[in-house]
C-alpha cells in the first residue's frame, strides 16, 4: 500500500497559504493603490522616524509631518476610490466630479503638511493637531457611507462588516507582530543580533501596511447586499445587558435632575460628560435597535430619545455656563460639536420612520469637516477668537491696552492678573502668539512682568490654566464687622487658631469651638457650594462682593459669620477637593447665650 506523501502536501499547503496570503495584498493594491501606497509611506517614515538623533528637532518634525499626512492620505485615498466605485455604476459617470474629489483631497493633504511641518513639534501648538486629528475622523467616518447612498436598506449590516473587518485586520497584525518580535527576541538572546529600533519598526510595518492590507483585501464591494436583519448575538447582548444598564443609568440621572429642581441647585460641570459620552454610545446602540425586532427594544427605540432630551437640556445648560465664564477653548467646541450631533441623532430617531440612518455618520463627518477646515467656524479660529477677545476685555477694563498696545499696570486686582496668566498660558501653547497684534512674536510667558507690568500669578502652584475658577476680596475691601467680638483667620482648613479646631475632608472645612475641655461643633463650610456660587455669579456677569458668598448661622454657643477672602479650584470639572479656600470667621455669643449669661 502506498504511504502518503506528507512532505509533499505540506510544501503543498504551505505554499498554497503563502500564495493566499500574497493575494490579499495584490486584491487591496489592485483596488486601492493609493491607499495601500500610503500606509507603506507612513510605515518608512514612522521608521525613519525612530532611527533619528534626539538633537536633530528640525527633520524630526518634517518626518513626523510627513508620517501623519501619509496616515491621512490613507483614509483621504480609500474615500475618493469608494465615491468612485458608486460614480462608476451610474449612468452619468461625472468624471468632473471625480477629478475634483482628487485633486481637493490633494490640497488638503499638501495644507495639512504644510500646518504641521509649521509647528514646533507634536502637539506644539496643541490647535493644528487637534485640527488633525478632526480631519482624520471626518475622513474615517466617510468610509462607512462612501459609495453606499443608494442602499441603505442593510445599511447596518454594512457597518457590522466594516467593524469586524478592522477587528479581523487588528488581530491579524497583533499575531503577526508577536510572531515576529519572539523571532527578533530569539536572534537577539542566542545569537547576539540587536537593532536599536527593531521593536519599533517590527510594530509599524505589522500595523500600518500589513493590517491595512489585510483591512482592505476584506473591504466590502459597494454593490454587495446583506440581509436585512441583526445577527442575534448582537440582539441578545443589546437586549439583555446594554439596554437594562442604560436604564437603570438614565433613571440616576433623573434623580439627580429632580434634585438639582427641587434645591434650585446649579448644575455640576461634570454633568456633561455623564450625559454627553453615554448618549453617544446610546446613539450606537439605538441605531442597531432599529434593526431589531422584540418589543422590549423596540419600546426602547421608540422611547428613550424621548427622555434623553431633557438630559439634554441640562448638558446644555451646564455647557453654557462654562463657555460664559471662560470662552471658547478647543476641548468645549469639540463638546458643543458633539453635543450638535446627539441632538440631531436624538431627533432623527424620534422622527424618522425609515430606520436605516445612514444619515447620522454623514452628519458627524459633515461636523468634523466644520470644525477642521470650517475657516471662521474652525476649532482653532473659534477657539482663539474667543479667549483673544476674553484677554481684549480684562486689558481694556483696566485701561492696559490703548492704540493696540499694551500699557504696563501692576495694579489691577489679583484676579485679574490670574485670569490674563491663564489666556496667555492657553494661547503661547494652543495657538500662534503672533496673531495677537499687541504682542510681538516671540513673547512668552516668562516676559509678561517686562510687558504687562506683573508677573505670572496662578491661583496654586501647578494649577491647570484655562479651566479655573478663581476669586480674590480685594485688598482695600471695608468690611462691616459691628456686632461680632472676635475674627479669626481660617486658610482652608491647614491650621487651627486657638481654642477651634478646622479640618478638611474632601470638599468639607468643618470648624468647631474649644471649651471647657469640650469640642463643641460650631459651622461645615460647604467648599464645592462656594465654587458653583462663585461660577453661577460670573456666569451673571456679576461683579462679586464679599457679602454674596458669605455664610451666617449658629453653633457652639456662638453666632457666626463666615467671609470669603479668596479661593482657586483648578478643574472644575473634578470638583471642588482640590482646590483650596482662604476665610475670614467673625463670632460673637449667641441670642440663646447671651439670655443665658443675663438669668445668670
Amino acid at each position: 500500500m502506498n504511504q502518503p506523501n506528507t512532505s509533499k502536501h505540506t510544501e503543498h499547503s504551505l505554499s498554497h497559504r503563502l500564495r493566499k496570503e500574497g493575494d490579499i495584498f495584490l486584491r487591496s493594491f489592485k483596488r486601492f493603490p493609493l491607499a495601500m501606497a500610503s500606509a507603506i509611506l507612513a510605515a518608512v517614515f514612522f521608521i525613519a522616524l525612530t532611527q533619528m538623533e534626539p538633537a536633530d528637532g528640525a527633520r524630526e518634525v518634517q518626518f513626523t509631518s510627513l508620517f501623519l499626512t501619509a496616515i491621512l492620505g490613507f483614509f483621504a485615498a480609500l474615500d475618493c476610490y469608494l465615491w468612485v466605485e458608486y460614480l462608476s455604476r451610474s449612468e452619468n459617470r461625472r468624471p468632473l466630479f471625480i477629478a475634483a474629489a482628487w485633486l481637493a483631497a490633494l490640497a488638503v493633504l499638501v495644507q495639512i503638511y504644510f500646518r504641521l511641518k509649521g509647528t514646533q513639534g507634536l502637539f506644539n501648538p496643541v490647535g493644528a493637531y487637534i485640527r488633525y486629528f478632526l480631519l482624520l475622523f471626518a475622513l474615517g467616518l466617510g468610509a462607512f457611507f462612501a459609495g453606499r447612498l443608494e442602499q441603505e436598506q442593510d445599511y447596518q449590516n454594512y457597518v457590522l462588516d466594516l467593524l469586524a473587518g478592522i477587528t479581523t485586520a487588528f488581530f491579524y497584525a497583533g499575531v503577526l507582530t508577536a510572531g515576529l518580535l519572539l523571532i527578533y527576541l530569539s536572534l537577539s538572546t542566542l545569537f547576539g543580533l540587536t537593532a536599536p529600533t527593531a521593536i519599533p519598526s517590527i510594530m509599524a510595518i505589522c500595523f500600518i501596511p500589513f493590517m491595512a492590507g489585510v483591512f482592505l483585501s476584506r473591504f466590502p464591494q459597494s454593490w454587495v447586499k446583506y440581509r436585512d436583519e441583526i445577527p442575534n448575538i448582537i440582539g441578545s447582548i443589546i437586549g439583555y445587558v446594554v439596554i437594562p444598564v442604560f436604564l437603570l443609568y438614565t433613571f440616576i440621572l433623573y434623580v439627580y435632575l429632580g434634585q438639582l429642581i427641587l434645591l434650585n441647585n446649579l448644575p455640576d460641570t461634570a454633568i456633561v460628560s455623564l450625559v454627553l459620552w453615554p448618549q453617544l454610545v446610546a446613539v450606537l446602540v439605538l441605531f442597531m435597535s432599529a434593526k431589531l425586532k422584540t418589543t422590549f427594544i423596540q419600546n426602547f427605540y421608540r422611547y428613550f430619545p424621548i427622555l434623553s432630551l431633557p438630559l439634554q437640556v441640562l448638558m446644555y445648560y451646564a455647557i453654557y455656563l462654562r463657555i460664559h465664564q471662560y470662552g471658547i477653548t478647543e476641548n468645549r467646541y469639540i463638546v458643543v460639536l458633539l453635543g450638535i450631533f446627539l441632538s440631531f441623532a436624538t431627533l432623527n430617531f424620534i422622527f424618522n420612520q425609515r430606520r436605516h440612518h445612514m444619515i447620522l455618520p454623514q452628519v458627524l463627518s459633515l461636523l468634523f469637516f466644520i470644525a477642521a477646515l470650517g475657516g471662521p467656524l474652525s476649532v482653532e479660529q473659534m477657539s482663539f477668537n474667543s479667549q483673544r477677545n476674553r484677554l481684549e476685555k480684562i486689558l481694556l477694563a483696566n485701561e492696559m491696552l490703548k492704540d493696540n498696545a499694551i500699557v504696563r499696570n501692576k495694579k489691577i486686582s489679583d484676579k485679574d492678573k490670574v485670569q490674563i496668566t491663564e489666556i496667555l498660558s492657553y494661547l503661547v501653547s494652543n495657538h500662534k502668539v503672533s496673531s495677537l497684534t499687541f504682542l510681538n512674536n516671540d513673547f512668552t510667558i516668562d516676559s509678561m512682568e517686562k510687558v504687562f507690568g506683573f508677573q505670572p500669578a496662578y491661583g496654586i502652584p501647578g494649577g491647570t490654566m484655562a479651566d479655573s475658577v478663581s476669586y480674590a476680596m480685594e485688598a482695600n475691601e471695608v468690611l462691616d464687622i459691628a456686632g461680632y467680638t472676635q475674627i479669626v483667620r481660617i486658610d482652608d482648613g491647614n491650621n487651627s487658631p486657638p481654642g477651634f479646631t478646622v479640618t478638611r475632608m474632601d470638599d468639607k472645612i468643618q470648624i468647631s469651638r474649644q471649651m471647657d475641655g469640650e469640642t463643641l461643633g460650631l459651622a461645615t463650610v460647604d467648599v464645592g457650594d462656594i465654587m458653583e456660587k462663585i461660577m453661577a455669579l460670573e456666569a451673571a456677569g456679576v461683579n462679586i462682593k464679599p457679602q454674596d458668598l458669605e455664610i451666617t448661622g449658629e453653633g457652639g454657643g456662638l453666632a457666626y459669620r463666615i467671609i470669603l477672602r479668596d479661593a482657586y479650584f483648578p478643574d472644575p470639572n473634578q470638583g471642588a477637593k482640590d482646590g483650596y479656600v482662604n476665610l475670614l470667621l467673625l463670632t460673637r455669643p449667641s441670642e440663646k447665650q447671651t439670655k443665658e449669661g443675663k438669668l445668670d
